[in-house]
């Protein structure tokens, strides 16, 4: 029998369990049942890729039920289905939150849903509903953000399978990455871990975060380890400025703190190794700059993507801090980053600032306009990182990575022992670094023992180290390594120059426009004032003087006075008067009489600087002060006599003083003028062209070419052209639309910007001396010579046409016109963009007498392909396909040499020649004529015995020196249109390019004239080129051009009776070159390798052709094919009337629309003629003008 306390116990003992019975009940109740789980929640194993197929409940309502007590019921839940339950939106996290706190602690049984009207309200969900609500209230944002990513890669798949393919293989990668990748795993691989929902960002416009940035710093830093330069380079998360910035709050703590030990140890670090420090800071919380500590050269470099210089507090810190370990005052540079044109990618561009300083042979500078694509990139490296370094965890987290593995080499057995994870290595660094004063002083430890040799092995297999598996490098290796990488430091240093001349510009345009608006605002506080005082009316207009001085007359009254006043113009130029009176004398009876609508029109430009009209001016001039404001010497004058000064303007006036110096005076020029008695004095009256009715435009199109002269840029004809065209387009393309008389519509012709810049901008032409080359006094009789040296070959060897070829060597600059440039008049010294660089390459043309253009050979200045253009260059893929070869020099010059010579013979002249042989059926033995002028490389020994040897069935004929402009058909036929096309491609890539950033918003697009960017531009230029020369009536016509005498070049000629007539009284007229014909000998006018020929000169900066091409050549608004239907047909008859030649021969514009003189536009359609007049051409204007300025 049991006593009271036993029974007490017991019946205790009961309560107790009975309640932990109930409570696990409770909780069961609560908890989602397991059997379930997988059908409503998503597994953690799953991809991102499963994961965004699950379905989750609908997303809160807007308007929802927060009462808790409206949730709550006690009865017994009535909906068990799952695909139900997944239709239920969840409620708001606050009402979660106070669900699960009510459901433990009232008599609760089901959970209603008041928060949606599609349920009943006797429809009543089971207790576990809450933990499911509550998980989904988490996972829900997750799936929702990789549902915007997914929108986002998906949206970018469509617009690259539209409009390129370049980025389709890295969008593949990265799709399939999502399949790789868990929603819910960590990242691992980075010293953070966080969730793969990190990722997202790389993927949307979102602004990165400490996280993204990090990520990207620990992958920098893993290069860096990596690359084999000994510089030693710290790179530090972000929150390195972070600690400094406490560390600079409380310095007299600094020295001693142990938190602060760390960044002390780096300090001493990188001063000992004189090394670099990179990280990046943020900036008021949104906006990351780039920062590199070089303790080599004391200092700073800042890169703000914004443009802005280093905030003042920060500049002291770091300042502070090196100061600390070095004893040195840094200064602060900038550094190179990309210009910014968003509010969200200052993070990814400060990084690759970072990655192209510290890694210049593996990084550059990421372009603004693939930032997109740049971010998935990194996506992309992240995910790899982490999938490998996964891949490691799990082979490093085995208990035996490897266990009795038996060598293939040896016998002997190879044991690796496992190792504790919770006993540190031998080697492991303590967890509080110790003071760097004697940290650096310690001998290191000897490195763990983790291979251990089985006792029972028989012997042991050799050690190997990781330099084992290379092959040491030879000199030329090393040689060829350094030539890379000085190549790519070259390519990284034009654009980072490119880079610092916008920073420069940006900023000095930026403080002119603080200076317009401190003006702004000084104007604007005197107007008000002015009000107060009465001098001005409450509009802001001054309030009109009274004219005291004269008494105005009412010149209504007076005819003389009234016929003065409707002729000032006339009046003050009185020597169109006697020109008239002289011509009226000299007339004949005889002759063409000159119709009415030709005669002169009535004079629009006033002399005022005749003696009768100075008198005044000097006077009132001394009159209104020694400041000798334009404005006063008006209003004055117009007091004095506002009859003959009623024209006269401010701006015509402020054009006559020169206010250079410290006291304002009288321009030179008109002095010289006034003293003459001569010209109008000046060039601001009158129209001005189609472009006065908009000052506007004008003003911007001035602003663009100032911001251009003051980057340095070369303003040749092209560049102001693209600069005045992209403006127009964008602001006021209708003027493009507008038709003159002629039927013409303007196009900004060369003709129109010569003008344009001498009188809108005042600028002359900067150039060099050009040395002309000489042609022989006795040309026609050596060019004649040839002529039957080519006829006897031919003859001789029976050479068809199709194996009759000449190639010919061009320079191509990249910018053409780039050693001259339109600058102010009056300049002493102009500075231009790479100018010391080699700017240019060399274009080898070949043509056949068939009318087949051969392909074309670009050689590029260098000695690595790293100097060619990018196979991603536009037309790259074309100009291959079409057998082009682009190479390099091999030597400091762009000019081809030996070796290249050679490749083009082997790669492009003699497959040429074995193709047309196989086609007409000719033996291989076949001869085959190759016309080459007499440049020294091509009459060298070397070449010439190589010749011989190689290719013994192309014989060899040499132009005449000093000929080639008349006897080679490249030069005659093929030179001009494809120069022609050459400006025209690089006129338009400037127009798009400018357009580009005036959508993007830039008011001041700069001009990339990067040496990598010109040169992958140069691709597409050349093959335009060669589609417009491609033409084989223009290519026989070059050699039908080569004239000398009676005699032409083309193969007709070269095989016809009266030239083989001709060659046979050779015997008797000219005995001597006849038997030096048939001894087969070189010509014995060839020059020697120590003669000096004009085609031995290299063309250089100061010697080519291109460096007058905005004077000598042909207008680049000039049609390709007009200047080709000239060509072919010499004369002006072909031409159209809009169309003219100069004395050189090359076309110009001479439309009216063209014209500064004439401002007015006739109606849409084009001019009729009258019934009794003769039958002249209707002239109909092309009605398109938005694509006019493209090739």
């Amino acid at each position: 029998m049991c006593s009271t306390s036993t029974l007490d116990r017991c019946a205790h003992f009961t309560l107790s369990h009975t309640q932990q019975l109930m409570e696990t009940l409770a909780e069961d109740l609560l908890s989602i049942p397991p059997d379930i789980q997988d059908h409503i929640l998503p597994r953690r194993t799953l991809s991102v890729a499963e994961f965004l197929k699950f379905p989750l409940p609908p997303p809160t309502p807007r308007h929802t039920v927060t009462d808790v007590d409206l949730y709550l019921s006690s009865f017994h839940p009535t909906v068990t289905c799952t695909d139900k339950i997944l239709d239920i939106p969840i409620p708001p996290t606050t009402v979660l939150l106070n669900l699960t706190k009510s459901v433990k602690t009232h008599d609760t049984n089901s959970i209603l849903c008041p928060h949606t009207s599609e349920l009943q309200e006797e429809q009543r969900l089971p207790l576990w509903i809450v933990d499911y609500w509550t998980q989904i209230s988490a996972i829900q944002p997750v799936q929702q953000k990789w549902k915007c990513a997914a929108k986002n890669l998906q949206e970018l798949e469509n617009v690259e399978d539209k409009e390129h393919s370049g980025n389709r293989k890295t969008l593949s990668e990265i799709r399939d990455m999502l399949h790789w990748i868990g929603w819910a795993e960590k990242i691992n691989g980075f010293p953070a871990s966080i969730s793969t929902v990190f990722l997202t960002p790389y993927f949307t416009k979102q602004w990165l975060t400490d996280e993204q940035e990090n990520q990207m710093l620990h992958l920098l830093e893993k290069d860096v380890r990596a690359d084999i330069s000994n510089n030693y380079i710290e790179v530090l998360p972000t929150y390195f400025t972070e600690s400094l910035t406490a560390a600079y709050q409380s310095p007299e703590t600094y020295p001693t703190d142990p938190r602060k030990a760390w960044i002390r140890k780096k300090g001493h670090d990188l001063q000992s190794n004189s090394g670099i420090l990179a990280t990046l800071a943020n900036i008021n919380g949104n906006h990351w700059v780039a920062v590199v500590l070089d303790f080599r050269s004391a200092e700073i470099h800042y890169g703000d993507s914004m443009g802005g210089s280093i905030r003042k507090k920060l500049e002291d810190m770091l300042m502070w801090w090196t100061y600390q370990h070095t004893g040195r005052h840094f200064t602060t540079s900038y550094l190179p980053i990309s210009r910014q044109k968003d509010g969200y990618s200052c993070g990814i561009l400060s990084w690759s600032a970072l990655a192209t300083y510290v890694l210049p042979t593996q990084y550059t500078l990421m372009k603004t306009d693939q930032l997109t694509m740049e971010r998935l990139k990194m996506f992309l490296v992240v995910t790899k990182h982490h999938i490998s370094e996964s891949v490691v965890a799990d082979t490093e987290g085995s208990e035996h990575a490897f266990l009795n593995t038996e060598s293939a080499e040896s016998d002997g057995e190879i044991e690796i022992l496992p190792r504790d994870p919770k006993k540190p290595a031998h080697n492991q660094c303590p967890t509080t670094d110790p003071e760097p004063a004697t940290a650096l002083l310690v001998e290191p430890a000897s490195p763990p023992t983790l291979l251990q040799s089985s006792s029972s092995s028989q012997g042991f297999r050799k050690s190997h180290v990781i330099t084992d598996y290379f092959k040491r490098g030879t000199q030329k290796d090393v040689k060829e390594y350094w030539q890379r990488v000085e190549e790519e430091a070259a390519v990284r240093k034009s654009e980072e120059d490119a880079m610092e001349r916008d920073y420069a510009a940006t900023k000095k345009q930026k403080e002119r426009e603080m200076v317009r608006e401190r003006v702004q605002k000084h104007r604007a506080k005197k107007k008000e004032e002015d009000i107060k005082n009465g001098t001005r009316n409450p509009d802001g207009t001054k309030v009109k003087r009274k004219i005291s001085e004269v008494e105005l007359v009412d010149d209504s009254a007076d005819s003389m006075l009234k016929r003065i006043k409707g002729n000032v113009a006339e009046i003050t130029r009185h020597e169109r008067h006697t020109k008239e009176i002289l011509k009226q004398k000299t007339k004949r009876p005889q002759g063409r009489k000159p119709k009415p609508e030709n005669a002169a029109r009535p004079a629009t430009y006033h002399d005022w600087l005749t003696p009768l009209c100075w008198s005044h001016i000097s006077i009132v001039a001394k009159q209104v002060g020694p400041r000798m404001s334009s404005t006063d010497i008006v209003r004055v004058l117009k007091q004095r006599d506002p009859v003959i000064f009623e024209k006269l303007s401010r701006s015509t006036v402020d054009g006559w003083i020169d206010r250079s110096g410290e006291v304002p005076c009288w321009k030179k020029e008109v002095r010289l003028r006034v003293e003459s008695g001569k010209g109008p004095g000046h060039d601001k009256g009158g129209a001005r062209g189609i472009l006065s009715a908009h000052p506007e435009v004008v003003e911007t199109i001035k602003s663009r070419l100032l911001f251009l002269r003051e980057r340095g840029s070369p303003i040749s004809l092209i560049t102001a052209r693209a600069t005045l065209v992209s403006t127009i387009l964008h602001m006021k393309p209708e003027i493009l639309e507008i038709k003159f008389k002629d039927g013409t519509s303007f196009r900004a012709s060369d003709a129109f910007m010569r003008k344009f810049l001498h009188s809108a901008m005042a600028w002359s032409l900067r150039k060099g001396t050009r040395v002309a080359q000489k042609m022989p006094k006795n040309w026609e009789d050596i060019c004649e010579k040839s002529f039957f040296r080519k006829a006897f070959i031919i003859k001789e060897n029976d050479i068809p046409v199709d194996l009759y070829v000449n190639s010919d060597q061009t320079q191509v600059v990249y910018a053409p016109g780039n050693r001259m440039t339109w600058t102010p008049a009056g300049t002493s010294q102009v500075a231009i963009v790479g100018i010391e660089e080699k700017r240019a390459f060399t274009l080898m043309v070949s043509v056949c007498a068939n009318g087949t253009l051969l392909p074309f050979q670009a050689i590029y200045v260098g000695l690595t392909k790293v100097s060619l253009p990018a196979p991603t260059a536009t037309n790259y893929d074309d100009c291959i396909k079409a057998g082009f070869l682009f190479e390099v020099s091999g030597t400091k010059t762009y000019w081809s040499n030996q070796s290249t010579m050679r490749n083009f013979v082997n790669k492009i002249l003699a497959p040429y020649f074995d193709k047309k042989k196989e086609e007409l059926g000719l033996p291989s033995t076949q001869k085959s004529l190759w016309q080459i002028d007499v440049w020294s490389v091509h009459r060298s020994e070397e070449f010439r015995s190589w010749m011989r040897k190689m290719h013994p069935t192309i014989i060899i004929d040499f132009i005449p020196g000093g000929c080639t402009g008349v006897h080679q058909p490249c030069d005659v036929g093929i030179q001009r249109p494809l120069k022609l096309s050459m400006r025209r491609s690089y006129h338009e890539d400037i127009v798009s390019e400018f357009l580009t950033e005036l959508d993007n918003g830039n008011p001041a697009p700069a001009l990339k004239d990067a040496l990598g960017v010109v040169r992958n531009r140069s691709v597409r230029w050349m093959w335009n080129a060669y589609c417009a020369v491609n033409n084989v009536n223009l290519v026989q016509k070059a050699f039908e051009g080569c004239v000398a005498r009676e005699w032409n070049l083309s193969y007709t000629c070269l095989t016809a009776y009266k030239a083989r007539e001709a060659l046979r009284n050779l015997k008797t007229t000219d005995p001597l070159f006849w038997n030096e014909l048939n001894q087969q000998t070189p010509p014995l006018d060839l020059p020697g390798l120590d003669d000096k020929v004009d085609e031995d000169d290299v063309p250089t900066a100061e010697k080519c052709d291109t460096l007058l091409e905005d004077v000598d050549a042909d207008d680049s608004d000039i049609p390709i094919e007009t200047l080709i239907m000239s060509m072919s047909t010499p004369g002006d008859e072909v031409l159209p009337p809009s169309i003219g030649q100069r004395a050189n021969g090359t076309l110009t514009s001479l439309g009216d629309a063209e014209n500064r003189d004439f401002t007015e536009a006739v109606p849409a359609e084009a001019l009729k003629a009258s019934a009794d007049s003769q039958g002249k051409r209707i002239r109909r204007p092309n009605q398109q003008y938005k694509e006019f300025w493209k090739h």
